[in-house]
């Protein structure tokens, strides 16, 4: 494991608000500025895909707000 890894409770993920979602991507990529090779580690340790299935659900239950 990388040096630069973060054990994530992907169960707090499951139930994250967007904001919530955004922060964690936003802290993902911005970690991989200072430490090369995390954005890796998070995609291999299963992170990233739950952010992302995470936002699926969020988006498709929330209600589509046209102007």
């Amino acid at each position: 494991m990388h040096a630069g890894c973060r054990r994530t409770d992907h169960v707090e993920i499951s139930s994250a608000a967007v904001p919530q979602l955004r922060q964690l991507l936003t802290m993902c990529v911005r970690m991989e500025r200072y430490c090369e090779g995390s954005l890796a580690c998070d995609f291999e340790s299963g992170l990233l895909t739950v952010i992302v299935r995470r936002a699926s659900v969020s988006v498709r239950s929330s209600p589509c707000r046209r102007p």
